[in-house]
């Protein structure tokens, strides 16, 4: 089945467990659709450790400083 990669141990039992304590709204509906896929091979859920995890800089919000630069001309 298709593998699906998690470097965040809550999320990983949320996932894998169907006796999970879910108390959001929109996860409440997300999580029993992956529990019952994983349940049936369909997917294989796996844990990467942060450092293996090479999209992890794509979920993060990044700040960029905007420099002026001066302009050269008289």
């Amino acid at each position: 089945g298709t593998q699906l990669f998690l470097d965040n141990y809550s999320i990983n039992t949320n996932a894998t467990d169907p006796s999970s304590i879910l108390d959001k709204k929109h996860i409440v509906l997300c999580y029993p659709f992956v529990q019952e896929h994983n349940a049936n091979d369909v997917v294989s859920i796996n844990k990467v450790h942060a450092d293996d995890n090479y999209a992890d800089p794509f979920t993060k919000r990044k700040i960029v400083k905007i420099i002026e630069i001066p302009s050269t001309s008289s």
